[in-house]
């Protein structure tokens, strides 16, 4: 997963529109497959709280296993890592000192929950996620 972002101009630079955006390499042999990306317009974001931001889904590899992911930004400097909970009960860690997180996992279609943590450890939001 390679997470990035990118300002994009309108009308001869007058408005800029920032985005947010993750894209998805698998590898095979000597060379590195594009199998997907998505971005979250940063005005407009459809998933967040007053801490984070964020987007998942999943995809299928080029090896055919379905992958569900999640990434995003903190916008709260009380978020020092994020748990994310998938659908066959696997959990996965993220520290988010450089304010993004991404996590993908094989073999798992989606993503049901997003526990945020703070510096003790301690889950002091959980955001429920429905697809």
């Amino acid at each position: 997963m390679f997470v990035y972002q990118v300002s994009c101009y309108l009308n001869e630079r007058q408005t800029v529109f920032d985005t947010f955006w993750c894209d998805f390499f698998e590898q095979k042999s000597n060379a590195w497959l594009h199998i997907g990306g998505c971005a979250i317009g940063m005005d407009l974001p459809v998933n967040s709280s007053e801490r984070v931001q964020f987007s998942h889904g999943n995809l299928r590899g080029a090896d055919s296993i379905v992958n569900a992911f999640i990434y995003g930004r903190t916008l709260s400097p009380d978020v020092v890592s994020v748990e994310v909970v998938f659908d066959n009960g696997q959990i996965v860690e993220d520290w988010t000192p450089d304010e993004v997180f991404a996590v993908a996992l094989p073999n798992a279609v989606s993503v049901t929950e997003l526990r945020l943590k703070n510096y003790r450890g301690d889950v002091f939001e959980t955001i429920s996620i429905r697809d």
